[in-house]
């Protein structure tokens, strides 16, 4: 585990970096996570025991497999993705999203509900049990409490996940705007201020041929980047 000052440290940035948790990918969260203290325990601080939170339940409703958010301009998709967001409707927040990059938005999220599960803050367990709950309904390795703990470790000292995400990517490949939505219902449910809101007004917007940028400000102030593309039907987000 890291030194617990060192912890300490690295969540507060992570705070700020988990919206792009991979230089680009917007993972729709501002998670903020106050009273941090170090991991060298599998138990978290919080006064309420993993047995007695209460699961949300996800909605069987699948997200639409030929979901497309593409529309004529960034400005306009980015507008979509903004009011899905803000009203938690999660399938369309994905559709704003090119096909390819919906599980980069995947996987991101996981790892952000994986830190969230597995180092200490005050709704850990919370979001430990969530974690849980997810993976057992998937019949996935990370439904052992002791797995949110290692993943979260290897995420602060940048040691390579994939190997522990295989069974998870052969999972949401089938449709990732489901898994999205089903990670953002259990995470929302635990404290629904980890959830970033957007004005849905695009700023400084940059075309260059089929791509395109622009900044967005969330609800605490912060801006954030948004890339774009050209799928030829309409302006789509993407991750690069």
């Amino acid at each position: 585990m890291p030194h617990p000052k060192k912890l300490v440290a690295h969540l507060r940035r992570a705070r700020l970096r988990l919206f792009h948790w991979s230089l680009s990918v917007p993972v729709t969260l501002a998670v903020v996570l106050p009273g941090f203290g170090g991991c060298s325990s599998s138990r978290s601080s919080t006064s309420q025991s993993a047995a007695t939170l209460d699961v949300p339940q996800v909605s069987n409703t699948s997200c639409a497999q030929s979901l497309s958010g593409s529309y004529d301009s960034p400005e306009s998709t980015f507008r979509h993705y903004a009011e899905a967001v803000n009203q938690g409707n999660w399938c369309e927040a994905a559709a704003a999203f090119e096909a390819s990059a919906r599980v980069d938005l995947v996987v991101a999220n996981f790892k952000a509900m994986t830190l969230l599960a597995g180092a200490a803050n005050p709704r850990r367990e919370a979001y430990q049990r969530s974690l849980i709950d997810f993976c057992s309904r998937h019949v996935l390795p990370c439904a052992e409490p002791k797995w949110a703990e290692q993943a979260a470790a290897d995420l602060m000292t940048r040691t390579e996940l994939a190997p522990k995400l295989e069974m998870f990517l052969e999972l949401v490949r089938a449709n990732p705007a489901q898994y999205y939505k089903e990670l953002m219902t259990l995470m929302s449910a635990v404290d629904s201020g980890v959830l970033a809101k957007f004005d849905p007004v695009l700023s400084d917007v940059r075309t260059d041929d089929k791509k395109a940028s622009g900044s967005a400000k969330q609800a605490d102030g912060r801006v954030s980047l948004f890339n774009f593309i050209n799928v030829g039907s309409g302006w789509m987000l993407t991750v690069r």
